[in-house]
């Protein structure tokens, strides 16, 4: 019976991953779908309205709008919050609250199914309502799990390629580009080993395209930043623009200072790694080292008692 219980619980588990996998090629899938939509309407701005609603997500997030209204917010925060999170991971249509949404009640509904099967053919304890509770708890938390995890990896990627693509567009504003011009350079050229900050750069271009001035489109693009590096180079950007001072050079002093402060984060880093193996090579080294030590005199001590 011990034995039918963890294969249970095994499968539960492996079920459970499953529908991770599942749920995150899912949403990966309809963000590449939206990069590709958001880079075609870079350079197809003039599109009516309609024609763009009328595409695929949006008819799928309306067919799936009641069961993601079984675990969407009411209150108007935390759903602004939500809409938040979902641009800072890159999900900026409409749409995608509500995909997201209909997934979360996905893994709720099918979670809840597998705890009713279990509770239906396992006798219930204590034990086994503990168990049910901690999947529950896992299937719900499970989703903003990923989703943060997408925030801090995109994240990440472009605070960890901002230098490069600095120098890349001070060295097309020298050259003789606007600032318009070298973005879309930059980006383009950024688009393979990048693609993170490229996306953000055509966002800043369709913007830029469709009316909007150099410093709203640059605090828009702060607001879906975390990196305190990027809100400060937005700041430089519109400061630069505002007063008229020398863009190009801005730019290169702030790249410089960017990539100071990265070489101090990594050397600050590289000191913390003696301290955090300290405790590692404590217990497993110690041990070993005290046998290698002591174990010739305890053998002699030993021998020597036993004449």
């Amino acid at each position: 019976m011990e034995i039918e219980k963890i294969a249970l619980i095994a499968s539960v588990v492996g079920l459970i991953f499953s529908v991770h996998l599942a749920v995150r090629a899912f949403l990966d899938g309809r963000a590449e779908a939206v990069r590709d939509e958001e880079l075609d309407e870079v350079y197809d701005l003039n599109l009516p309205l309609s024609n763009r609603e009328a595409h695929g997500n949006i008819a799928l997030a309306q067919r799936l709008n009641p069961l993601a209204q079984l675990v969407k917010p009411s209150d108007p925060v935390e759903l602004n919050e939500l809409r938040l999170k979902l641009g800072y991971a890159g999900f900026r249509r409409v749409e995608t609250l509500e995909l997201f949404n209909a997934v979360r009640a996905t893994v709720l509904l099918i979670m809840s199914g597998i705890i009713l099967l279990l509770a239906t053919l396992l006798p219930m304890s204590r034990m086994a309502a503990f168990y049910y509770v901690i999947l529950f708890a896992i299937a719900y938390y499970l989703p903003m799990w990923w989703l943060q995890s997408k925030i801090t990896r995109r994240q990440e990627a472009i605070t960890r390629s901002l230098p490069a693509t600095l120098d890349l567009l001070v060295t097309c504003m020298e050259a003789g580009l606007n600032l318009e011009g070298a973005l879309d350079r930059v980006s383009a050229e950024m688009g393979y080993s990048d693609p993170e900050l490229s996306e953000e750069l055509r966002v800043i271009l369709s913007e830029l395209g469709a009316g909007l001035s150099v410093s709203a489109s640059f605090k828009k693009f702060a607001s879906r930043m975390v990196s305190d590096d990027l809100k400060n180079l937005s700041n430089v950007i519109i400061q630069s623009v505002t007063l008229g001072s020398s863009l190009g050079r801005a730019l290169r002093e702030y790249a410089s200072t960017a990539r100071r402060r990265r070489e101090f984060k990594l050397e600050e880093e590289a000191g913390k790694v003696a301290s955090k193996l300290t405790l590692p090579l404590t217990v497993c080294l110690l041990p070993s080292s005290m046998i290698a030590m002591l174990a010739p005199a305890i053998v002699t001590i030993s021998r020597a008692m036993l004449r």
